[in-house]
């Protein structure tokens, strides 16, 4: 797929689900078949309406998206923290070249290939009142053509990252922050130090299932799809401090 055409396409994208999914159809025949896009502050925020756009869309492999997720990795993310200072597009390979990973990080980026991430791209994308979100790319198999195509995940993530603006509610004031309650707020802080259900539920004393539905309301407070987003998001909103 051309950038005109993918231009078109998400120009004509009914959801925000619609374009990723023909985001998707334009990264995967280049070797990149898995995204992550993530608004992580300022304009990237969404508002309270049930129709608002998520804050992060991905198809990441759900086994690592659950070990990453267990392990609080959001924490110690080298690509998070090398995006938000690199102002350029960079593959994860840099990485250990341009900072110093601690042995967690390193730790990180193993693991991320015996989940089937085999090396990926990442383009930090930058928006008005200091919004910045980031896009990942990933292959499950060797890509020996990578370097070629940095230019072309740029453009498609520039393009990407417009057109889903077109979904995000106009701010005409600070965002609020969602109400939660008391066990929405425990259940929210165990999980940001990365415990399970089962574990939350043997700390607070109460069953597994409750756990789990005071967590399934936190997410549609919070407007988001997964426990890992739900933690950034709560940090973006002053819910973890």
């Amino acid at each position: 797929m051309t950038i005109s055409e993918f231009i078109d396409f998400s120009n004509r994208a009914a959801s925000p689900f619609e374009l990723f999914n023909r985001l998707i159809d334009a990264a995967t025949p280049i070797g990149y078949d898995y995204i992550a896009y993530a608004s992580l502050e300022g304009s990237g925020r969404w508002g309270r309406d049930a129709s608002a756009a998520p804050a992060m869309l991905l198809n990441f492999p759900a086994a690592w998206e659950k070990h990453y997720r267990s392990r609080s990795y959001h924490r110690i993310d080298p690509v998070f923290q090398f995006a938000h200072v690199s102002g350029r597009p960079f593959f994860w390979a840099e990485m250990p070249q341009v900072m110093a990973l601690s042995t967690e990080q390193q730790a990180l980026l193993k693991e991320a290939i015996s989940f089937g991430l085999l090396d990926g791209a990442c383009v930090p994308l930058y928006g008005p009142k200091g919004g910045v979100a980031i896009m990942s790319f990933a292959a499950s198999r060797p890509n020996p053509h990578a370097g070629s195509n940095l230019g072309y995940l740029n453009a498609l993530a520039a393009q990407f990252h417009l057109a889903y603006m077109r979904f995000a509610p106009i701010e005409t004031a600070p965002e609020p922050s969602p109400v939660i309650t008391r066990r929405e707020r425990e259940c929210l802080q165990w999980i940001a130090r990365g415990k399970s259900s089962a574990d939350i539920a043997v700390i607070l004393g109460i069953s597994e299932n409750t756990v789990n539905f005071h967590i399934k309301k936190l997410l549609a407070k919070l407007e988001v799809h997964s426990r890992t987003v739900a933690v950034l998001r709560a940090q973006q909103l002053g819910l973890l401090d």
